[in-house]
């Protein structure tokens, strides 16, 4: 009998005594089907091994967004406050807000908030920004500090600073500054790292404001600075 789901172009195939069947389809040809045969051995199948993910710091963001919008070619941010005065920025999901000029294009990007300055000012291959970056941390801005200082090394053609690896202060927040210089597309460029924390409980952060621009950009290397010496501890954006 056949099953109701069966095909009305179908009949149903009767078992013989030996356990073979016969099928038939509308168009063909009767066929004998043979006996099952034990199948071989399934080929086998490569599986191909993940490649481990290193895990990406507050600091990877915020190189990794720094160089991609340090040059000028690249896209990055889109909107400028305008007008004349500076602009008190409050950083998104980071407790902390920044002051830049009115002009600075802002954004995000993988979670880092980022400011660059306009097109047509500054080195014409590459424009300074500053990206912020954060987390929940117990960590202490001296360990903050050292491990950027180990960071940055692997970065390729990295000069440090010879003054720029120690503990500092910024804007009264106990902080630790990285400076040191790289080569970007054939671009020399200067970049400041200065990690701050924002309290002593354990729900304080770890705020990393890196600030990057051409080494012979003197414009975008004091507004940088100047966005860097602005942060202020603020409720989270």
């Amino acid at each position: 009998m056949c099953r109701s789901w069966e095909s009305q172009t179908h009949r149903c195939a009767s078992s013989d005594r030996r356990g073979r069947w016969r099928a038939w389809h509308a168009g063909r040809e009767r066929a004998r089907m043979t006996s099952r045969t034990s199948p071989g051995p399934h080929p086998r199948r490569r599986t191909p091994v993940p490649r481990p993910r290193l895990p990406r710091s507050p600091w990877t963001l915020a190189l990794t967004a720094a160089v991609a919008l340090a040059l000028a070619a690249c896209g990055g941010p889109e909107d400028a406050a305008g007008g004349t005065e500076p602009v008190v920025h409050d950083v998104p999901e980071i407790p902390v807000q920044v002051t830049a000029p009115p002009d600075w294009e802002r954004g995000t990007r993988d979670g880092a908030f980022l400011l660059r300055a306009p097109s047509g000012t500054g080195s014409e291959d590459f424009r300074a920004n500053v990206v912020v970056t954060g987390k929940q941390s117990a960590q202490t801005v001296d360990e903050a500090g050292a491990a950027t200082t180990a960071a940055v090394a692997s970065i390729p053609g990295w000069v440090p600073d010879p003054d720029g690896q120690s503990p500092t202060t910024l804007a009264g927040l106990p902080a630790y500054r990285v400076a040191g210089t790289y080569d970007a597309a054939g671009t020399a460029v200067a970049q400041e790292i200065v990690a701050v924390r924002t309290g002593d409980g354990p729900d304080a952060w770890v705020v990393d404001l890196t600030a990057s621009y051409a080494v012979d950009d003197a414009d975008g290397a004091a507004q940088a600075r100047a966005i860097l010496e602005s942060v202020q501890v603020a409720p989270a954006g």
